[in-house]
């Protein structure tokens, strides 16, 4: 499976794990890179298997 789609929504996440005692994000806006970094893996997944619903 190709990275480069999640690649930089995953290291700012991996980047914030790292750091917890600085909070850089609202709670909001982490939920928001999440449900990003889902959505974009759920594109690429059809991308990749298109007759996959």
């Amino acid at each position: 499976m190709d990275e480069d789609i999640r690649t930089p929504i995953a290291k700012e996440i991996d980047r914030l794990r790292k750091a917890p005692s600085k909070a850089e994000y609202t709670s909001e806006q982490l939920d928001i890179l999440f449900k990003a970094l889902i959505g974009l893996n759920s594109i690429q997944d059809k991308i990749i298997n298109p007759e996959v619903v």
